[in-house]
């Protein structure tokens, strides 16, 4: 009995890691939310720095494009994986996939940040982007406007939503562009 389960198990491990579209989802959720979010676990300091806020935001989306890429990369797998004619429709619909999966880690992995590792992280970022704000000259009205949409800045839950919507349009993006290229006939 024990060794059937543990068969069981076994096939059913490889079935998953040889399916291209959670090998590359889950690799590309998980190299976002690493290169996304490792300098704030490392030295949370420096992203409160306003100096560092702007370097910080062009690295955060380049991380998340960069992880992205592993779309295309899945998109040609899976089409090698299949015999025969790979379509337009194929294409996309597994770039989208791998892209859902990949933003679904993306998106745990931030919420395990703001709410579990660094549950204060997001109060703190947005007091010091505020303050940063102000000294820089934002209009009182950008500020009331900012104090306003604070809640949805401030919780993990929320703000990891944002996080990953960027990333899934990016995900789209390359999704069409790797069907574009890479349908066979």
């Amino acid at each position: 009995m024990q060794a059937n389960y543990r068969l069981s198990f076994q096939i059913q491990t490889h079935f998953i890691m040889n399916n291209s579209i959670i090998r590359f989802g889950v690799s590309s959720g998980l190299i976002g939310a690493i290169l996304f979010l490792g300098p704030f676990v490392i030295d949370p300091e420096i992203s409160f720095d306003p100096e560092s806020m702007a370097r910080g935001e062009i690295l955060g989306y380049g991380a998340m494009f960069l992880s992205m890429t592993l779309v295309f990369f899945g998109v040609r797998a899976r089409r090698n994986e299949t015999e025969g004619p790979f379509t337009f429709l194929e294409a996309l619909k597994t770039g989208i996939l791998i892209t859902l999966v990949s933003v679904l880690v993306f998106y745990l992995g931030n919420v395990a940040l703001y709410e579990f590792i660094n549950p204060d992280f997001l109060t703190t970022f947005f007091e010091g982007y505020r303050e940063y704000s102000i000294e820089t000259g934002v209009s009182e009205e950008e500020i009331a406007q900012m104090d306003a949409s604070s809640t949805m800045f401030t919780n993990g839950w929320l703000y990891a939503i944002l996080m990953a919507s960027s990333t899934l349009l990016m995900g789209l993006a390359i999704s069409l562009m790797s069907a574009l290229i890479q349908k066979r006939k």
